[in-house]
């Protein structure tokens, strides 16, 4: 159970807040097939067919590198998925009866298979406990059938998942028609999957409600049902009082309504879904529509710089004080200007060498009062979102934040600072509206309470958080949001995680976008994991950046446009770290992240840009988080930031500094032993995609010192080096003990200038019994030689102490010169 546990948690911990691992959805549902499976199955898409997508429909992996689908590989033909070394697929959502009896069953093959951990199981909400098949052949030469009746374990909210995982296994595992039937009467009766049921049938596909051009006046919509057999629909709409229409609806689902009669403004559409044959209604939504103008616009002086900045207007030196520029649609710009005071479309803006403004798409004027001399230049710049923006106190964000980023993120309710909008930012403050009971009624209730009760305090609410794998709280969610009352110039904003799969997920984003006239925003959380090699962080991030902003387009394509791809920064051990790899450059892993959004097809018209998880983060990840959002976001660069000071993904400078090769590169004197603990990375130092929970241990015997060294090589004298580390005491560990104090571990460095020496102690809240403290290092010197010696010793414990270290981190240190 013990090992059933690590795995699971590896994988994720809904607890936490926030995914632990960023969960890797690979499916999308085209919207013109039709999935089938048995009728009393309740798994969807059991036999994992797949006509176009690279990953059958209404499954998703955590493991994209170690899960392979084949379309064919299966007994007769059929869709299967081949799992590797740590690997699962998974589907969540099912409503099942606690205490009845159900037939988990499923085909499998496997050949010299030989995992620690083996399950094809389901497992509870949060996934406390789970029942099903634990054991297979290592070679079955042959597909076989494996199945179990169990009986459902209860669970604290009403949402069961199925999941086959495997930890650490040799071999191949090949499974397919998967099936979870219900058994007793009850659970026939009152089991059932809401993925399989479309919450909603007329769904907003492209453009956005609010903006639909008079000079092309055609709204497409996308339904999320089929006919029945020898049936067929169409929709019948009225704008405003205008007569009624119909309109074909062809067997893809996809119609498009004609509005050539409807005047710029605001209108009212009423749609209605109807069996042709039989007359019978089968849907009917209200939306509230705006028809637009198109503005004018000229490119001509654009010079379009990566995919987040287009320079607008550049002026140096002109005689001329007013100017015109075109802005390429509503959205953020960023004005430099050195020249004193300036107007924007006859509006005097603060006297700064620069700041950010929000304007409307087409024609704009801006005026140099007093001096036309000088640079002046405009630039049109993505959303740039913090999370905590403030977390190092106003003095540090005034320095590094504020002139980086225009959207200031924080917790609902938090005091806000005076110096937020400075620089013309605005602020959008998170809450979790996620909490049992999650009806629509429910949601609807919680977000208009903050909206009375905050709305003239932020700019918007980001309601925090939904995941592409809990389909029947989005759903919830979405009609919540459609009959949301709010002020009618706030924001509302909506946290996701994941990647969309199914035409559930199209109604959820509809609604999110469209959602504050249509200046909804989703907000994807691109939690990205290390990899120990550039070459496999480069492939990881293909398919979790590239890949979900294409799944993105496709189930929705104006959410190409209404999206902030939001970077993970948190890299403190014990909170929250995704710097979980000591021979990698953490800085260099968020370069790459940040260079893909300014740079790949996929990202080309991308909404905002951001960083969350500031507050887990030390100075030094802080300050280059805010250069990287200046270098790529305001700058426009193309070029690697790392490349300017030199920095390298591997810089190879001490090695093994996990002890994963045990003490293989380290000198030791005394008792010093590379051991392993399980739950040490994921549980105790929290850290994300890195479970090899090694360590070297430090034991005091008979007072006798213990000593661990190594020479660090190719440092450039008079650089600026961080030595990273972590200590616990392993006793403590052990019987989850909580102690906060400081471990008797030194650390010295020859031929070096010690410039800052920082030792955090774990200040977590007590309130949980299992996680013991950490010291968590960071020594700052400067080089004197090519070479140092980086030596550790116990001198200060006690006798009869066991202390822990690992994650021993060498890198160049990051400052502004």
């Amino acid at each position: 159970m013990s090992d059933c546990k690590q795995i699971i948690n590896s994988f994720i911990n809904p607890a936490d807040g926030i995914s632990r691992l960023l969960l890797k959805l690979v499916a999308l549902w085209l919207i013109t097939s039709v999935i089938t499976c048995h009728a009393d199955n309740l798994i969807m898409n059991g036999l994992l067919d797949s006509e176009q997508s690279n990953f059958p429909p209404f499954w998703y992996t955590q493991t994209s590198t170690t899960t392979q689908y084949n379309r064919s590989g299966g007994p007769g033909g059929k869709g299967a998925v081949m799992l590797t070394g740590s690997a699962n697929i998974r589907q969540g959502g099912f409503e099942l009866v606690a205490g009845e009896k159900y037939k988990l069953s499923g085909m499998f093959k496997t050949r010299n298979f030989k995992p620690r951990v083996f399950m094809f199981v389901v497992h509870n909400s949060g996934w406390k406990a789970q029942v099903g098949i634990t054991k297979i052949p290592e070679n079955t030469g042959r597909w076989i059938k494996l199945e179990k009746v169990i009986k459902i374990m209860p669970s604290l909210h009403p949402a069961y998942g199925v999941g086959v995982v495997t930890a650490d296994a040799r071999g191949q595992l090949w499974v397919t028609d998967l099936k979870l039937e219900p058994l007793s009467d009850k659970a026939k009766a009152l089991s059932k999957n809401p993925i399989a049921t479309p919450t909603r049938l007329i769904i907003p596909w492209q453009p956005r409600l609010n903006f639909i051009p008079t000079d092309k006046p055609l709204m497409t919509f996308v339904t999320g049902k089929f006919p029945p057999p020898g049936e067929s629909y169409k929709c019948r709409y009225q704008v405003d009082n205008q007569p009624e229409k119909d309109c074909d609806i062809p067997k893809n689902g996809t119609f498009t309504i004609e509005l050539h009669n409807v005047p710029a403004g605001n209108h009212k559409l009423k749609t209605v879904l109807i069996e042709k044959h039989s007359g019978k209604k089968v849907a009917e939504e209200n939306f509230g529509i705006t028809l637009i103008e198109p503005p004018e616009i000229k490119t001509d002086q654009w010079k379009k710089q990566n995919n987040l900045v287009t320079e607008l207007l550049s002026i140096t030196d002109s005689s001329e004080t007013e100017h015109i520029f075109y802005a390429p649609c509503d959205g953020w710009i960023h004005i430099s200007n050195n020249s004193g005071t300036i107007k924007l479309d006859n509006i005097t803006l603060p006297q700064l060498p620069e700041q950010f403004q929000q304007v409307k798409a087409g024609r704009h004027t801006i005026y140099r009062e007093n001096n036309p001399a000088g640079k002046l230049t405009v630039v049109s710049v993505p959303e740039i979102l913090t999370y905590q923006t403030f977390y190092q106190g106003n003095d540090f964000a005034n320095r590094y934040a504020l002139p980086n980023s225009n959207v200031t993120n924080q917790a609902l309710g938090a005091k806000i600072s005076p110096l937020y909008n400075k620089f013309g930012g605005i602020i959008v403050a998170n809450r979790n509206i996620f909490k049992a009971p999650c009806t629509a009624e429910i949601l609807r209730e919680r977000l208009e309470t903050f909206y009375n009760r905050f709305a003239d305090k932020v700019n918007g609410i980001a309601a925090d958080e939904c995941f592409f794998t809990s389909p029947r709280a989005m759903g919830n969610y979405s009609r919540a949001i459609r009959s949301l009352k709010i002020p009618q110039d706030r924001l509302l904003y909506t946290w996701v995680v994941g990647k969309p799969t199914t035409i559930l997920h199209t109604d959820f984003m509809a609604s999110a976008i469209n959602v504050s006239r249509g200046r909804g925003r989703l907000l994807c959380e691109s939690y990205c994991n290390v990899h120990d090699t550039l070459a496999k962080e480069r492939t990881y991030l293909q398919d979790i950046l590239a890949g979900t902003m294409k799944k993105f387009r496709q189930l929705c394509p104006e959410t190409e446009t209404a999206t902030d791809m939001v970077l993970g920064i948190f890299s403190r051990p014990g909170s929250y770290s995704l710097n979980t790899r000591p021979e990698v450059d953490f800085k260099c892993a968020l370069d790459l992240e940040m260079n893909m959004l300014a740079n790949h097809p996929e990202f080309r018209q991308l909404k905002g840009v951001g960083f969350w998880g500031l507050n887990y983060a030390d100075e030094e990840i802080y300050r280059w988080a805010y250069a990287l959002l200046r270098h790529y976001a305001i700058e426009g660069k193309k070029g690697m930031l790392s490349r300017k000071f030199g920095f390298k993904y591997n810089p190879g400078l001490l090695k093994n500094g996990d002890f994963t090769a045990k003490l293989r590169y380290w000198k030791t004197r005394g008792t010093v032993t590379a051991e392993k603990y399980s739950g040490l990375y994921t549980k105790i130092q929290k850290r994300w995609g890195n479970s090899n929970d090694t360590y070297a241990l430090l034991s005091k015997k008979n007072n006798q010192t213990a000593v661990l060294q190594q020479s660090a090589t190719g440092l450039t004298p008079d650089r600026l080096y961080a030595l990273s580390f972590v200590t616990a005491d392993m006793n403590e560990i052990r019987h989850n003990q909580i102690v906060i104090r400081k471990y008797g571990i030194n650390v010295k460095i020859s031929n070096a200038e010690i410039v800052k020496t920082t030792c955090l102690l774990d200040k977590r809240s007590t309130k949980n019994k299992k996680q013991p403290r950490l010291n968590i290092w960071k020594v700052v010197f400067r080089a004197k030689a090519p070479t140092t010696v980086i030596r550790f010793d116990n001198a200060k414990a006690a006798n009869k102490e066991e202390l822990l270290l690992n994650f021993v981190q060498l890198t160049p240190y990051f400052t502004e010169k």
